[in-house]
């Protein structure tokens, strides 16, 4: 009878830790889930704004991923968006987001080449910059915009 207890609390001891560890592993599936939803926001953002055909399509193309003070700041003192495109071509290359979140913020080092041909002349550049993004309730969006720095032509 008592061998009958001791292995009834055994069982109910090991269901016990095996419920704590699916809770845990459910709880660890979700924050990863979060971490890969803010950096391919991250990731999109980037490749919108640094990938286009003209500028007024870049700035039209990021609208929708920022939210009004991230869309400002985006913005060049005293820019306005050309009415005509011009013969501009960007696109994104070797891109290295570093990052970090916490609970609903995120922000990222992105480290990257941008190749921009003007007239068939183009021009290879290594970029830095930072994103912050929060969570809303339609997702990641980018909420600030802040360029570290330019690395130079032809940059590896």
């Amino acid at each position: 009878m008592r061998k009958t207890h001791l292995a009834l609390v055994i069982v109910i001891l090991l269901n016990i830790m095996f419920l704590i560890y699916i809770l845990n592993l459910r709880s660890q599936l979700q924050d990863h889930a979060a971490q890969v939803e803010a950096i391919k926001a991250n990731e999109h953002f980037i490749e919108q704004f640094f990938t286009y055909t003209s500028t007024k399509k870049r700035y039209e193309n990021i609208k929708p991923l920022m939210t009004a003070d991230g869309y400002k700041s985006t913005f060049p003192s005293g820019l306005e968006l050309p009415e005509t495109d011009n013969a501009l071509d960007s696109k994104v290359e070797d891109f290295k987001p570093y990052g970090e979140q916490t609970e609903g913020k995120a922000s990222f080092i992105n480290d990257f080449k941008v190749t921009t041909t003007f007239n068939k002349v183009s021009n290879t550049q290594g970029i830095l910059v930072k994103t912050y993004l929060i969570k809303t309730a339609s997702g990641w969006m980018v909420d600030d915009v802040e360029f570290i720095g330019n690395l130079g032509q032809g940059r590896k």
